[in-house]
């Protein structure tokens, strides 16, 4: 089976505020900040019922949870410009014995054993070559191919978080 790929920085950014805030502890610290934030302004604006003591570290949070998307778009700009494999048009061609990635300046062959793990998100599909390593596939480049897919990982026996 292959499959062809191209991440735009649109869909890389979408994926990266995908992975930021799909975590428990952000959402936490994004709740806290607009708490923060709102409690700050009442305080600022007369309003003394939350806060008795200037709140200066609760609006500080609740700015930088503003702020954080913008501090997130462009990192994710910088590192989509600077890694060339990132942007280039990608291969996958999954068979029983391995999986074979090409690029336009790279080719790569692994085995199935040598797959940390691999998971199945809501428009990805990550082939994690290491803990922290992964290939970002979107789901809609596999078409009607993503079942086929999805029996050849359980196939192999891989730790798969799959749908």
């Amino acid at each position: 089976m292959k499959i062809e790929t191209q991440l735009t920085f649109k869909s890389y950014f979408r994926y990266t505020l995908n992975q930021t805030y799909s975590k428990f502890f952000s959402l936490l610290l994004v709740f806290a900040g607009i708490i923060g934030l709102v409690g700050s302004i009442m305080y600022f604006l007369g309003n003394r019922t939350l806060y008795k003591e200037p709140p200066y570290i609760m609006f500080g949070l609740g700015l930088f949870v503003i702020y954080y998307p913008f501090i997130l778009y462009y990192s994710a700009k910088k590192y989509f410009a600077s890694n060339i494999k990132l942007r280039e048009r990608i291969i996958y061609e999954f068979t029983d014995e391995n999986i074979r990635i090409a690029g336009e300046s790279f080719n790569t062959e692994m085995t199935w054993n040598s797959i940390f793990k691999i998971v199945e998100l809501n428009q990805w599909i990550l082939i994690y070559q290491s803990k922290l390593t992964a290939n970002i596939i979107p789901k809609s480049n596999f078409g009607q191919q993503l079942d086929e897919f999805r029996a050849l990982v359980r196939s192999k026996g891989i730790n798969a978080k799959m749908q």
